[in-house]
């Protein structure tokens, strides 16, 4: 609390944090919000051996004017680069759902390897439907993962949230070892793992993982 005394103080913080009581009259309070339309573009140039797929990105976005907005920020801009080596021709998808769908099945391909259950070279051959079989248990956890943090209004989900979600589902996988491999999330910087609180990349993407569950399938909708 010793810098928060001083006459001049920056303080940056994801966007669900809250400030100390004692901390009164913030001056000016900015939030990020993403690329500018120009720096899109430099970050599709900035690798040369991808400018071909920057130049077709770059005019897929120029013709749909509802993903330049979405595609701002910078965690979905690389998710959708990433993406973008599956689509054939004609096949580019045309609608944000079918956009997350592909970046959602390309991350669960990659994680298929992290995680042990494929090589790579399986990985990349394997049907959408294989990946599917192969992630089952991965993809049950972070469901209930994701619908219990948009029921109770939690984004960072700490130790104690972890432990009740081993206490309340029958889960074939080791949690933090599990979340530590998954490409959906990220971690804060603690040195020990099981101290660790994690996050979703970008909301969206926890949205998109809680598909048709209901409450009570799920029977939890309150987080700890």
């Amino acid at each position: 609390m010793d810098l928060l005394c001083q006459p001049n103080v920056i303080i940056t913080s994801r966007p669900n944090a809250a400030l100390p009581a004692s901390v009164k009259n913030i001056d000016l309070e900015l939030e990020t919000i993403g690329f500018y339309p120009d720096q899109v573009k430099a970050y599709l140039e900035t690798d040369p051996r991808t400018k071909e797929s920057a130049v077709k990105i770059q005019t897929f976005l120029d013709a749909h004017w509802l993903m330049q907005g979405l595609m701002r920020i910078p965690i979905q801009l690389d998710a959708l680069c990433y993406t973008w080596k599956d689509f054939k021709g004609s096949d580019v998808p045309d609608t944000m759902t079918r956009i997350y769908s592909a970046i959602e099945e390309n991350l669960w391909r990659k994680d298929a390897v992290r995680l042990e259950k494929m090589t790579e070279g399986e990985a990349e051959q394997a049907l959408p439907t294989e990946i599917t079989q192969n992630i089952q248990p991965e993809t049950k956890f972070l469901e209930c993962l994701a619908f219990n943090g948009l029921c109770s209004d939690v984004i960072k989900f700490t130790p104690e949230h972890r432990d009740k979600l081993v206490g309340r589902f029958s889960l074939t996988l080791t949690v933090n070892d599990t979340m530590n491999r998954l490409s959906f999330l990220r971690s804060s910087e603690s040195s020990r793992h099981e101290d660790r609180s994690y996050h979703f990349i970008h909301l969206t993407f926890s949205r998109i993982l809680c598909g048709t569950i209901s409450c009570t399938a799920l029977g939890w909708k309150q987080a700890p």
